[in-house]
This record gives C-alpha cells, structure tokens and sequence, in this order.
C-alpha cells in the first residue's frame, strides 16, 4: 500500500522527540518539556494552588511564586512571520521536495520544549510526519536555519496553523481555569510549579486510551495510557460499543466493498487528495473522535472527516468505484488500520481490553462515555 501525508500528530510524538531537545535553563533541575499536572483550579490561596487533575477526584497542591512563569498562547497570522524569528514545525518530509509545514509554533526564548535546540529533522514515527526548528533565514520561499547551521527549505499554506506563546507573571490565576504545570515535586508532595501554561478547558467529548481493570455495573475501572491513576468511566445505557477486527491487508482484493474514512487534503501542487484514516470492510463507518485542544492543529488545516464507500476497482494505485459510479483513489499511509467493527455489549468487556473511551469529563473526576471501542486504533482515535 502507498504511503503518504500523515498529519495526526499525537502527543506521543513529542514524547518520543524530547531527547532531541534541551530543557529551558531557566527552569529548576526535575523540570521536564512535559507537564507533571494537568487539571483545574479549585482553589487559590496565596502561594498555593488546590488543583483537580483531570479524570482524578484526588487534588494537587502547587506552589508559585516570583519566578513561576503563566504562559498563554495565540494565533499569528502567517504573514506576521519575520526574519530572525525563531520557529518550531511539524509537518511532513517528501524526498526531493521542500520540508511542508502542517503547524508552526513561535515560541519565545528558552521556552521549554518547543523553544528547544533543533538540529536536523527528527522524525516523527508515522508516515512522512518530522519536526524540525530554527530561525527564519528567508520569507519568500520560507527557509529555516536550524542550530547546526543547515537551511530548511519550507512550504507553507495561507491557512497554515501558527501558534506564538506570550509569557507573564502567574499571581492572576483563578478557579476554574484549566492548566498544565511543569515543575519538580518537593519530598513533602507539593508541585513547585516552573511554568504554568493555560488550557482550554473540556468541554465537549475527548477520546480515553488505555486498558480495562475492573468490570462493575455499568462503570468500568480504567488504566489510561502512560497514567500512574485508575479513572473512573460510566458507559451510558444507550453507549455505542464496538470491537475493532484487524484484517490483513493482503486478503483485500478487486471488487470487495470497501469503506476508506479520511479526509480531503490539499497536496504540494494545490490539487485535493482524499487521504485514509482507516479502511474498513463493507459499509461500516468510523465513529468520528473530536481532537479538542492542541490536537486539533496537529491535522493541519483540513480537518473534515469523510467516510467514502465503494467497490475496490484497482489495489495499486488504490482506486474504489463509488455507488454512483465515480472513481476515488485513496491515499493510504502506511500505518492506515484495515479492519472491521464488530458490535459487541457492555457485558463482553472484560478485564486487560485495551480500549478507546469517547465521552465528557464530569465533576467528580470521572468520564461519563457514550462510545467504547475495544481494540481501537490509536492513529484513528485521535487523528480521525
């Protein structure tokens, strides 16, 4: 199967990344790239935070003070790019093309992660995705000099995601807000918070992965990924629940029915590509995942997903003859899932599934969802 543009970029991407990168100087030693906390502001009192870590009933204290940097971010117009300012990028590397750029950060100086050290390209794991930094040489054609000297040449859209940090004193604070907070724990518990970024608060439905612990009524005991704490998940009574079958890839041939869940993109040339997300047997279709916060601007800028189905015309290039007799040639990327989804009720979930929990935050801590798919596909969960 071809590969091609892959531009769900998810946060195990930056994880996979961050030796790549150095932290910020600034910071206390045990600061990361990567939050410690993650939640909502219950409490403030003086110097000290009371902080409801999402999916947790349990709070955190954090501690301020002079030094701790509030940290917000805002959309910049592309054409407020300037030479000399420094920049991070995700996007995808074509061999012989220039570097295509799906989303821009503009950090400012020694800004954690994303103001990093950049040298070379780093790739990313899925597809064509790589990431890659420095500071403006060019506007027209954009051109990047990373820290080892070397210039990227880069390819941008008008709509191309750029995102600037803007940094300020952290005594505004105030309940309710929701944050991320990097730091390092003292031996009496407390976070001493280095950078405090502001969040966008949940407040629609997200996507839950990790592994089932405890079946009960109809609440499940649930492990998320790289997650030290149990989370709590109702399944709603009328809750959709869903096993994902991996099919090879192989066993597909002309004339099967086929549906291919994706999106339309724009390629380097301006022509409209449909690229999969997953290809699924007969007519069965993906339930959609929102991408709430940040992961929305990792898919770059088209984000409708679309569910195509029709009869495999030609495997390579991979073509299906939709209904009313057109002809799609799909793009598949090279991690694209096939498979089939086999509907399944609550009292087949069992402890060890590895699941994908779609629903809502609640107050208590716990996730109230109204889709379970066992076995699912991070790629789509959070890229679809």
């Amino acid at each position: 199967m071809q590969k091609a543009v892959f531009k769900g970029l998810m946060l195990a991407l930056l994880i996979g990344l961050a030796p790549s990168v150095r932290a910020d100087d600034d910071e206390p030693a045990g600061a990361s790239w990567f939050p410690q906390l993650t939640g909502t502001i219950v409490s403030v009192r003086a110097d000290v935070l009371q902080v409801r870590p999402r999916f947790s009933s349990q709070l955190t204290r954090v501690l301020i003070n002079a030094d701790t940097k509030l940290q917000t971010m805002q959309f910049l117009p592309i054409k407020d790019l300037t030479v000399g300012m420094r920049i991070m990028a995700m996007g995808d590397k074509i061999a012989g093309k220039p570097l295509i750029a799906n989303m821009i950060m503009a950090p400012t100086a020694n800004d954690g992660f994303f103001g990093g050290e950049t040298k070379g390209i780093q790739a990313g794991g899925y597809g064509n995705s790589v990431m890659w930094g420095g500071k403006i040489k060019t506007l027209q054609p954009l051109t990047v000099t990373d820290d080892a000297g070397a210039d990227l040449p880069v390819l941008t859209a008008p709509n191309t995601p750029v995102m600037k940090t803007v940094q300020g004193p952290a005594n505004n604070l105030r309940v309710s807000q929701a944050i991320a907070v990097y730091g390092k724990r003292s031996a009496d518990g407390l976070l001493l918070a280095a950078r405090i970024e502001l969040q966008q608060a949940p407040d629609s439905q997200s996507s839950l992965f990790g592994e089932v612990v405890k079946v009960r009524d109809r609440e499940v005991e649930f492990r998320p990924r790289f997650a030290e704490q149990n989370v709590g998940v109702f399944i709603h009574p009328e809750a959709k629940l869903y096993r994902q079958i991996p099919i090879d890839p192989d066993t597909v041939k002309i004339g099967d029915t086929i549906t291919a869940q994706g999106k339309y993109q724009t390629d380097r040339l301006g022509a409209k590509i449909y690229v999969a997300a997953i290809l699924l047997i007969g007519k069965n279709s993906y339930p959609k995942v929102p991408a709430n916060e940040m992961f929305a601007m990792f898919r770059g800028p088209e984000s409708e997903s679309l569910a195509m189905t029709g009869k495999v015309a030609s495997l390579s290039p991979f073509v299906i003859t939709r209904e009313k007799g057109e002809d799609l040639v799909v793009i598949i990327p090279g991690q694209t899932p096939v498979a089939d989804l086999v509907p399944i009720r609550f009292a087949d979930l069992r402890a060890g599934d590895k699941v994908m929990c779609v629903g809502k935050d609640s107050s208590d801590g716990r996730m109230f969802s109204s889709l379970v798919i066992v076995g699912a596909s991070a790629i789509v969960g959070l890229g679809n």
